[in-house]
């Protein structure tokens, strides 16, 4: 009994060895990252319904809650937050700006500064999809020899797996290394309102489209 005792206590002790706990967040019914605004400047994201706050490797505030001028969760779709940079898209380092992509559907498509400034707008699309093991990943941007691209899908079914055609974008800056980008694990079913009241709704795409 003693041994099992003392094997407890290694795997669930805040402190161990050279493991320390240095801050907690709170992050029921929110997401939480770490992000790098370009040049290695990383924080830390936390996202809500209503928007984002960033906070210095040290734990204290770096920018609090933002909210973008269009509200996240638009019935039957919400947008995520993501590619939240200071150079990528607009070349004033002075700003940070942030994507709002629709993550099941075709949707409109922002670039938004902090301050509210609208820098891009393209409606009816998605991010480029990769599929891997019955998952959606959005990967919108990336870095080429050319330069950094965005990739956008003209959806006019407004439904994923079913675009018309794609534009191809060049951005000002460069995609930092570790910039969080939308997930959608199992997209296959999709639920709607959540939290609900009385009534849910489920859209399913079969994995053969």
């Amino acid at each position: 009994m003693l041994a099992i005792i003392e094997i407890f206590i290694a795997e669930f002790s805040d402190t161990f060895g050279q493991v320390t706990l240095e801050h907690s967040y709170y992050i029921y019914h929110k997401d939480f990252f770490v992000i790098n605004l370009g040049n290695n400047d990383y924080k830390f994201e936390l996202i809500d319904s209503s928007g984002f706050s960033l906070y210095n490797l040290d734990h204290t505030p770096y920018l609090l809650h933002v909210v973008p001028p269009i509200p996240l969760w638009r019935p039957p779709s919400y947008y995520g937050v993501s590619y939240i940079t200071k150079t990528l898209f607009d070349c004033d380092s002075t700003n940070i700006e942030y994507v709002l992509m629709n993550g099941f559907w075709a949707g409109n498509f922002y670039i938004y500064r902090t301050d509210g400034t609208l820098l891009f707008e393209k409606d009816s699309v998605t991010g480029t999809i990769a599929n891997f093991n019955g998952s959606i990943y959005q990967n919108p941007i990336v870095n080429t020899p050319g330069g950094a691209k965005l990739l956008l899908q003209f959806n006019r079914k407004h439904m994923i797996n079913s675009a018309d055609s794609e534009y191809v974008y060049s951005l000002c800056g460069t995609l930092p290394t570790d910039t969080n980008e939308i997930s959608v694990p199992h997209n296959y079913v999709q639920v709607f309102p959540d939290p609900a009241n009385r009534m849910i709704n489920f859209i399913i795409n079969q994995p053969n489209n």
